[in-house]
């Protein structure tokens, strides 16, 4: 029986520990938030923090009974509210950091998780840091950085 490492992704991604250098140049770790562990919405005792959205994606069926599976996850740091900073330009350096930081952690996961496999296992990160709305249509924005990761599998 083939099967997917989708669910292996997240518990590796939920233990992914990702420590960088914040406005005041104290080292931070963000608490991370998934499947298990979801808030409906974040306060600043949550901060910082990363969400893991929940997958989506897209699956071919190969003849032989082999899938090709092109999945999605949204992997979002929180810094803190823009309510609390004091402009974009006050932000840009941390999250800097943040993404420098968050390049190393997934790169050594990725390395470590799959190198040795013979299943193919590719990832693309997309990486954007600005305001972001949590949740959806709520109107409390949050400056951070969004990792969209897309894997590629075939089991």
């Amino acid at each position: 029986m083939n099967t997917s490492i989708l669910e292996t992704i997240y518990d590796q991604l939920e233990a992914m520990t990702v420590t960088y250098l914040d406005k005041s140049n104290v080292s931070k770790t963000a608490t991370v938030y998934s499947q298990e562990t979801m808030l409906d919405s974040l306060q600043t005792a949550h901060l910082p923090a990363r969400v893991l959205l929940p997958p989506s994606g897209s699956l071919t069926i190969n003849p032989g009974g082999n899938n090709l599976a092109q999945w999605k996850v949204s992997d979002i740091f929180f810094q803190e509210t823009a309510a609390q900073g004091g402009g974009v330009d006050d932000e840009i350096p941390s999250l800097t950091r943040y993404i420098i930081a968050y390049g190393a952690a997934i790169g050594k996961l990725w390395q470590i998780a799959y190198q040795t496999s013979t299943e193919t296992r590719t990832l693309l990160a997309q990486i954007t840091s600005g305001k972001f709305e949590y949740p959806s249509q709520s109107g409390v924005w949050f400056y951070g950085v969004r990792c969209d990761l897309t894997i590629e599998e075939l089991f």
